[in-house]
């Protein structure tokens, strides 16, 4: 039997960036050259990470955007609440894959447009910080965006962490070693399941549990609000069979098996992302 798998890619440009600068109470806008982009309040010499390309604005927490110091409040700032209307303004996606609940809901609150988790997974499935609760999935379902299933194995598989605190403790003196010699955390942990694949491979999650967290977004709002977000290039290890972009198809297949039609199939591939891609677009 041969299998006709499609997926859609969708080519981004992920090398622009934008700086939102706060004076005199007005949030102002510029587009620079290529590099990361940052929110920056003129009243102080910090810069705050915001977003990184032209397309898709990604707001993080414990930043000026999303924390008032002097309030010690949690959520969007007024300048943050400034620049949710700003990238609405301007046709960006508003990207909450990094914000805690109470700056979701703000956003939630603010937003024009629909908004997107471009690397999120479902809490009720993987009880982790990052991942969304059933009442933040259906706030995004009814503002029209979109959850793009993280792929990163802490996320879709409830006893990764533990696997992975005992990897790191077996190899402690290695991987501590890299830091001490100035190598980022993050860049350590890569080396050392590179170092030791074999253990590495025997802790990921099979690929059926991405399509459960898939599934259950599916299930619980509909297919029309369900996406893939990977994270390639900020995980250390993934799921089995996704070893990059090329397995995909595989993706395609397992949801065929679970019944879905190939229109769902084409939505979750990337159609729903496009449709809120061209909702922030219009009439900006």
């Amino acid at each position: 039997m041969i299998f006709f798998i499609r997926f859609i890619i969708i080519p981004l440009p992920l090398n622009n960036f934008f700086i939102f600068t706060m004076n005199n109470g007005t949030v102002k806008f510029y587009d620079e050259t290529k590099g990361f982009g940052f929110i920056k309040d003129s009243n102080s010499s910090t810069e705050y990470f915001v977003h990184s390309s032209g397309l898709i604005g990604r707001i993080r927490d414990n930043d000026q955007v999303t924390f008032d110091l002097k309030e010690g409040k949690k959520g969007l700032t007024s300048f943050g609440i400034q620049v949710v209307q700003k990238m609405n303004e301007l046709g960006m996606i508003v990207d909450v894959s990094h914000v805690g609940e109470q700056t979701f809901w703000d956003i939630i609150k603010t937003t024009t447009k629909p908004i997107m988790a471009s690397h999120s997974s479902v809490y009720s499935l993987v009880h982790h910080r990052r991942n969304l609760k059933d009442e933040q999935i259906k706030a995004i379902a009814k503002n029209g965006g979109v959850i793009q299933i993280n792929f990163n194995p802490g996320f879709i598989d409830s006893s990764y962490d533990k696997k992975e605190a005992a990897f790191i403790a077996r190899h402690k003196e290695e991987y501590e070693g890299l830091q001490k010699n100035g190598m980022p955390e993050f860049y350590a942990l890569d080396s050392i399941y590179h170092e030791y694949k074999e253990e590495a491979n025997s802790m990921r999650p099979p690929l059926s549990l991405v399509i459960d967290h898939i599934d259950y977004v599916a299930k619980l709002v509909g297919v029309d609000y369900v996406g893939i977000g990977s994270d390639f290039d900020g995980i250390n290890n993934t799921p089995q069979q996704l070893n990059d972009v090329t397995d995909y198809p595989l993706i395609t297949k397992a949801l065929l098996e679970r019944g879905y039609s190939k229109k769902d199939i084409d939505k979750i591939l990337g159609g729903n992302f496009l449709r809120v891609l061209k909702a922030n677009e219009k009439n900006k």
